[in-house]
């Protein structure tokens, strides 16, 4: 994390929830996460935090511990016992072993809740001495340990993680906070000898008046001159001068300093003088038109703080300010996150900077470091600039290391600098011998916060390893959040010379040494620590917060935290948030609560599922039954000659996976399959779904909120029981084969079969065959049939029907389509061109979702179609005219499924196919008997009579009160927004009834009522729901704009479709176009249901059960007695989307700015949501 982070509980309860997803523990972690009030990857310092943060902090104090103990011949203050709790196994039954001297992020890519693997080390080359480059840790292996030794001897264990071979817990397998057992972790007595009490700093402690005033700050403090001992205060709203006196007993007398600002935000200060400071600070306000705006001001504060003079007003965001008291010379820096600005004013006083650069990355720190020379540093930045005549750069080091904070020595000249390499923690130091190297070091702890140099005025330490005759040695202090101080000779990169331990092993911020060089602080929230270092290695003082109440001092307030000495260096000062002490600071609301999902079917729907819900959601089980021995649905199933995609290709597919290799503008049955299967197989859905097994029955458990199935293996006849939170039905609209009813079909002896049970082993060839319907697949089975060598073909047509021209022609002439089939050469384009293929792609799924205004009585469009349609079918069917009159329909185009039907036209006038309208009067043993009087003799009856929509499945579905969906859809199904049914909790339908599109994609309907299934399932997991049910009421609500909105559409002509129940309702359609259906589930109404908790459910209160099915208290299909109904799902509007209205962006979700790929092989390892987990 960076250096100037302040040490919050809000970090540690991060690395402990950080530690317990990568161990494999996410119920634990998920519960932890409970308690807290942000998502953890969102906080601020998240991305900083490495792997095994916690790991090596315990095993770094563990090893300091037991140096220590040996070194003093005593015993380790801490000890593990035997009981580490069961051992985790590995996910997908893979084993992680943790090698002895193997990094572990370099094997834990496996385990449950991993993040990326860091980028290898860049090797380090140089000398082990003093040279000109990197110096590298001598390595050993100590009791099995990974170790760095250092130059003087003392050692410390690197950054890996040291286990016996365990394997890593899945999230199915995890335990939960009370599974997990008690460390025995047992903190002893110290053994250490201690001959010199360490000072106790509280009972002097002062602290300055809290800033009451939530709008208020600090995020600045700094001390004055040694004439004028005040500490400055800034921050938000802030800019105060505190003069404290040293009686015992201080007095404290604050001032705020005038600014020309209300509602400000101070960024950087510097002190000019001992009576002036210069403020950078940012001020929120409104200008003339009342739209907000922000204005940036450099301030100089005068005459004390009683006076100011602005100096400029265009300095932009500054975050660094430095004042060259030799030359008088104030240097700004500022960035924008990208590139960075440097200013520099020769005089205060003048408004304009006479000097200005910029540079390609951020600047994050600067100094001067002689009079006419400072050094920027930042993102793989590290520049020394030269100001004469002319601001020059003087010289840049090439480095790969975004550096974080600066510190220079003005006696040695040596810079020294903390930074970031990737993951790795890094140190430089740039020599004046040396100028144009910069040395740099892995820093041995993890996360380094602060250093600072030592003033030399003071003798060498006591028994430096440096001989003091020699070389002098540049001392410079370093801390980091595993509470471990480490002193360094600066001259001899990267010379350790000492390495201490803060108050109870407390995180330390900021160190500094005192004015005098004499002592060394270091603080965090939750402690100071103060150090001798020329005596000894003890403290010689300690602050605790824990001595004071949260009134006077809370260490878990959020804020910057400062570390200052007053200028004689008898007081110090920490400051965070709102508090100020003179002497001596939160959380996720991600819960993955473990989910089940059954999902029944393995279609475009099922499928989906199998990418999306591992991909957004964690901690959910997921098994999706697929009774066929085959993934694709309806693809699998419907096999019959000729079966083929009735809408282009080009849109019936998922938009994250294009095909570009589609054979045909309307591909066939088997490549639809068998992209479905290769889809299935890229994101590792497959690993979920469980061939031939059958539903049998479901069960709602209100008492437990569960779904009980009963499921059977069709291959081993085993028949066993699953349960669930969430049921989602997958079956498709079009599941349920429809037999025709007519007399004596069960009496024929010939080859019997429907369209969606076909034989594929029955052989065509010279037979009489009798194919019933005008249908989907009648119109693709018979130009199929008659093809077939000695076939005479006799077709049925009970209904007239509307044939189509096929859609988008002129888009198939254009990308010169060989009639219906793609040629190599225009896939082969498709592949290698992707801007081609996007363009083509997006020509196709406008072109299907312009067509909605046609199914619209009386638009334009649709008045047009009808005209285009009838002389289309005319022209085609000149050689037979009788069949045109008998197919030509009075009802609208549109009423029932339009379908191209290639060929089909053409197939009824050829001599082998007989084209009757005459009723079927009776079946008998071999022959088809029409109400005329004509027996018409057969080898085989195909039934191509399509299938019963919006039906309930062919297995119970029993939800609250023992009723099952069987009952309640016995007249009509019924739903909410296609997806939900009242009284069937924790049930949803993909392609259920109301689900199907007229006009437009199908394909994008399934992704976007998958999306908001998904969001569901997120919503109970997240907020601990039990049960979410669809309030009759709001089902009423779309029952009746389904009703309404149908009326003036051409779906209500008089015509047999399966888009209607036998009432004549439309039960398949969804009432509006493709996007108007996008656009109303982009925003759940989460109002529209009642809920039930989890703990309801486990107290098992009746009291706490849901509201009656009728919603509301009311009654069903209405609200309370003497309240006007009002219709709260008006706003789904006319049936469009604004696009549809304005004809443009018709598909705009192929636009490559909104597509939503998922990863392959394993769609949860998307990175993107590892760093925001997914949400509804």
């Amino acid at each position: 994390m960076t250096v100037d982070m302040p040490l919050s509980s809000n970090i540690v309860n991060y690395l402990v929830w950080r530690y317990l997803q990568e161990a494999g523990y996410g119920n634990a972690a998920q519960q932890l996460s409970r308690g807290w009030n942000r998502e953890p990857d969102t906080l601020p310092f998240a991305r900083h935090v490495a792997q095994h943060t916690l790991i090596n902090l315990l095993q770094d104090g563990l090893w300091f511990d037991k140096l220590q103990a040996e070194a003093g011949n005593g015993e380790q203050r801490y000890h593990f016992g035997r009981d580490h709790g069961r051992p985790y196994s590995a996910r997908n039954g893979e084993m992680l072993t943790l090698d002895q001297g193997v990094p572990a992020h370099l094997l834990v890519d496996e385990s449950n809740g991993a993040v990326q693997e860091p980028p290898p080390k860049r090797k380090l080359k140089g000398k082990k001495s003093k040279a000109n480059g990197i110096v590298p840790s001598m390595n050993a292996q100590i009791n099995g340990d990974a170790m760095e030794v250092e130059q003087n001897g003392n050692t410390h264990v690197s950054n890996s993680v040291r286990a016996e071979s365990e394997a890593m817990a899945s999230e199915a397998e995890s335990a939960t906070v009370a599974d997990l057992p008690i460390s025995t972790l047992s903190i002893g007595l110290s053994t250490e000898i201690q001959t010199e009490v360490i000072a106790d700093l509280a009972p002097n402690t002062t602290f300055l008046a809290d800033l009451h005033d939530p709008e208020m700050l600090i995020e600045h403090t700094s001390w004055g001159t040694r004439q004028q001992p005040v500490l400055l205060t800034a921050g938000r709203s802030l800019l105060r001068v505190n003069l404290l006196s040293k009686d015992p007993t201080p007095t404290i007398s604050a001032y705020d300093l005038a600014l020309p600002m209300s509602n400000f935000s101070v960024t950087a200060l510097c002190w000019n003088s001992h009576d002036e400071v210069v403020v950078s600070a940012r001020e929120e306000c409104m200008n003339e038109l009342g739209d907000k705006m922000v204005v940036d001001k450099l301030i100089k504060v005068v005459e004390g703080g009683t006076d100011y003079q602005v100096i400029s007003a265009s300095a932009g965001l500054v975050n660094t300010l430095q004042w060259n008291k030799d030359r008088d010379y104030l240097l700004s820096i500022s960035t924008d996150g990208e590139k960075g600005s440097i200013k520099v004013w020769k005089n205060n006083n003048d408004a304009l900077p006479a000097w200005t650069d910029f540079t390609e990355t951020a600047i994050y720190d600067a100094l001067w470091i002689s009079e006419s020379s400072f050094v920027v540093c930042g993102i793989q930045l590290f520049q020394v600039y030269e100001v004469q005549e002319d601001l020059t750069v003087q010289r840049t080091l090439d480095t790969q290391v975004t550096w974080e904070t600066l510190k220079y020595d003005p006696t040695s000249g040596i810079i020294a600098a903390l930074g970031m390499d990737g993951q790795n923690s890094i140190l430089g130091i740039l020599h004046p011998s040396d100028s144009l190297n910069l040395r740099i070091q892995e820093y041995p702890d993890l996360y380094p916060m602060n250093l600072d140099f030592r003033p030399v005025t003071v003798p060498p330490l006591a028994d430096s390893p440096i001989d003091p005759s020699s070389t002098y040695p540049v001392v410079l202090a370093t801390c980091s959040m595993s509470g471990a101080i480490r002193v360094w000779d600066a001259n001899e990169p990267f010379q350790c010379l000492k390495r201490l331990s803060t108050t109870d092993d407390s995180q330390a911020f900021k160190v500094a040494f005192s004015p005098d060089g004499a002592l060394l602080a270091a603080a965090g929230p939750d402690a100071v620590t103060v150090w001798d270092v020329r005596k000894r290695e003890m403290p010689i003082a300690s602050w605790r917060a824990q001595d004071f109440g949260h009134e006077k001092w809370d260490p878990g307030v959020s804020g910057e935290f400062s570390l200052g000495w007053d200028p004689d260096g008898s007081r110090l000062s920490i400051a965070l948030g709102n508090q100020v002490a003179i002497v001596p600071v939160p959380s996720p609301i991600e819960n993955f609560r473990p989910l089940k999902v059954i999902v029944i079917g393995a279609g475009y729907s099922g499928i989906y599922c199998g990418i999306r819900i591992p991909e957004r959601l964690k901690n959910v089980d997921l098994v999706i039954y697929e009774k066929n021995a085959g993934v694709g649905g309806a693809w699998y199933e419907n096999r019959y000659l000729g079966c083929a995609c009735d809408v282009p290709s080009h849109s019936y597919q998922y938009s994250f996976e294009p095909n570009k290799n589609w054979s045909s503008l309307y591909a066939p049955a088997r490549e639809i399959q068998a992209y479905l299967e290769g889809v299935a197989k890229k994101y590792s859905a497959n690993r979920f779904i469980k061939l031939s097994h059958e539903i049998q029955g479901c069960r709602w458990d209100e008492a437990k909120a569960k779904w009980h199935a009963t499921a059977k293996n069709l291959s081993t006849g085993e028949t066993f029981d699953d349960t669930s939170d969430v049921l989602i039905s997958a079956r498709g609209n079009l599941n349920t084969p429809a037999w025709p009813d007519i007399n004596g079909l069960k009496t024929f002896k010939g080859e019997l079969m429907h369209s969606a049970t076909w034989n594929e082993k029955y052989d065509f060839a010279d037979k009489r065959i009798a194919v019933i319907g005008t249908g989907s697949s009648s119109i693709q089975i018979v130009p199929s049939l008659q093809r077939i060598s000695g076939t005479h073909v006799t077709t049925f047509a009970r209904s007239k029907t509307w044939i189509s021209p096929p859609f988008g022609q002129q888009i198939w002439d254009k990308y010169s389509f060989d009639g219906f089939q793609i040629p190599q050469e225009v896939r082969d384009l498709f592949a290698n061109d992707p801007e081609h293929y996007q363009k083509f792609r997006l020509l196709v799924e406008e072109d299907g979702n312009g067509v909605h205004p046609a199914t619209i009585k009386g638009t334009p469009i649709q008045l047009g179609a009808r005209q285009m349609f009838e002389e289309n079918m005319k022209q085609r069917l000149a050689a037979a005219p009788h069949i045109f009159e008998s197919l030509l329909p009075s009802f609208s185009p549109g009423c029932r499924r339009l379908t191209p039907g290639p060929g089909y036209l053409e197939a009824l006038t050829q001599p082998n196919v007989a084209f009757v309208t005459s009723p079927i009067s009776k079946i008998s043993e071999s022959a088809v008997h029409t109400a005329d009087g004509q027996t018409h003799t057969i080898d085989a009856l195909v039934c191509a009579t399509g299938f019963r929509s919006a039906v309930a499945p062919p297995f119970p579905i029993t939800g609250s009160n023992n009723r099952t969906i069987q009952q309640k859809w016995e007249t009509r199904a019924t739903t909410y927004l296609s997806h939900s049914t009242a009284g069937f909790p924790n049930l949803f339908n993909m392609l259920g009834p109301n689900a199907a599109i007229g006009s437009g994609s199908l394909t994008m309907m399934i992704e976007t009522v998958g999306d908001y299934i998904v969001k569901a399932v997120r919503k109970m997991q997240k907020e601990n729901i039990g049960s979410m049910a669809v309030k009759q009421e709001r089902e009423d609500d779309f029952i009746e704009y389904v009703d309404a909105y149908f009326e003036k559409t051409v779906f209500k002509d008089e015509c047999n479709s399966w888009y209607k129940n036998k009432a004549g309702q439309i039960v398949g359609l969804w009432p509006g176009s493709t996007l108007h259906c996008i656009e109303c589930m982009r925003s759940p109404r989460w109002e529209d249901f009642d809920y039930t908790y989890v703990d309801e459910h486990e107290r098992g209160d009746e009291s706490a059960a849901p509201l009656d099915a009728n919603g509301d208290g009311g009654a069903a299909g209405g609200g309370r007695k003497g309240q006007r109904r009002v219709n709260r799902l008006a706003w789904l509007g006319n049936g469009n989307s604004v696009n549809n209205e304005e004809g443009k962006h018709l598909a705009w979700y192929l636009y490559p700015e909104f597509e939503d790929r998922p990863v392959a092989p394993r769609p949860e390892d998307k990175a993107r949501l590892a760093v925001r987990p997914f949400s509804y």
